[in-house]
């Protein structure tokens, strides 16, 4: 009987090790994709032999001609190539402005009758290329990543939207168009490590923490900690990057209304980002923060789509507090401008209707 009870006492412990052993992908809360977040790094190949010279020099020189027509860019590091011997990936990690941090990107290359061509998110060879090699190593989460990244901003968006953080905050902007395949999404970065508010009211249309992981590497944009809003008229907000179990418990279910304003999440730097101290060179590990500046890193990703993040087309926010601060007025945010929150919160008047699942009837236009 004693060794009964005795057994009894074992089982909270035994079903909290068998919690700890799933992987993330099964820990699933309303809402998750369940995509997997590698831990190790990537089993990568790394079969480009006498080739990677040839390679590494085809996706230097498009990443310079990239940066020389982009001259508001963040410093960027052609790192570590990995592939076969006729096609190469390669890891791009880059360093904002001081303090701020923004994602990396992967450029790849094929090798044809006339040398290596190399392709950058954004361009129409990018998706082809990343589907007859690189997408194989790649978490699925990882892929649909950079395959959203590959065709250009639809149109401005319909709505409004706000800055997504609370009414007062200072916010830098560290990325737009820094890198390619980034534009029109905006990186805010304020330095405190502050709360994330929503930019417009909607529903939860998706949701996922992977815990606080990070790299500086493609396979890393599976890790993030993200949350998605349904505005009701074909849009969706995302928040990207968010401090692992920052979304409250009531928005972790789909469906759940969010006015204007409400606190959704803290600033994180969760997944595929590069500017903190202490990174892992490759595979998802918990960041070491910088003891001198703990918040350094921590931002949020925002944009919006026409369909629930990763997938659809983006299209670029136009934010009424911004226009209502500048002179010109301009609804757009830039590359290293400063701007304050106008987002106040707001009570709904009414329940937001989910999108249609249709889109495509939208008409095509992009304001300079």
């Amino acid at each position: 009987m004693k060794r009964l009870r005795y057994a009894f006492l074992l089982v909270p412990f035994v079903l909290a090790a068998l919690f700890l052993l799933q992987p993330w992908s099964d820990r699933s809360g309303a809402g998750r994709p369940g995509a997997a977040c590698a831990a190790p790094p990537l089993p990568l190949p790394r079969e480009l032999g006498a080739e990677e010279p040839a390679a590494r020099a085809a996706l230097q020189a498009a990443l310079e001609r990239w940066a020389q027509s982009h001259p508001q860019t963040a410093d960027f590091q052609l790192q570590f190539a990995w592939g076969r011997e006729d096609w190469a990936a390669g890891e791009v990690a880059l360093q904002p402005q001081p303090g701020g941090a923004t994602e990396g990107t992967l450029l790849l290359a094929r090798r044809g009758a006339d040398g290596w061509q190399a392709a950058m998110p954004g361009e129409p060879a990018f998706a082809d290329l990343l589907d007859r090699g690189p997408a194989d190593y790649l978490p699925p989460a990882a892929r649909d990543w950079f395959l959203s990244q590959s065709p250009p901003p639809f149109s401005d968006t319909q709505g409004l939207y706000y800055i997504p953080y609370a009414a007062g905050s200072t916010l830098l902007v560290t990325c737009v168009d820094c890198y390619p395949g980034h534009y029109p999404s905006v990186d805010f970065y304020s330095g405190l490590g502050l709360p994330v508010h929503a930019a417009r009211g909607g529903v939860v249309a998706a949701w996922d923490d992977n815990g606080d992981l990070c790299c500086c590497q493609s396979g890393c944009s599976a890790c993030t900690t993200y949350l998605v809003l349904d505005h009701g008229d074909g849009e969706y907000s995302a928040y990207l990057h968010l401090a692992s179990g920052s979304i409250p418990e009531a928005y972790r279910q789909l469906g759940a209304v969010v006015p204007r304003g409400a606190r959704i999440a803290a600033e994180g730097d969760t997944g595929y980002t590069c500017g903190s101290l202490g990174r892992p060179p490759t595979g998802c590990a918990p960041v070491t923060p910088d003891p001198g500046c703990p918040n350094c890193a921590r931002h949020t990703h925002f944009e919006v789509r026409d369909a629930p993040y990763p997938y659809g087309q983006r299209l670029r926010p136009r934010f009424q507090d911004i226009y209502e601060q500048t002179d010109p007025p301009t609804y757009y945010a830039y590359d290293g401008l400063t701007y304050v929150s106008g987002n106040e919160a707001v009570t709904p008047t009414a329940t937001p209707t989910p999108s249609p699942a249709a889109t495509a009837a939208r008409t095509p236009t992009l304001t300079p």
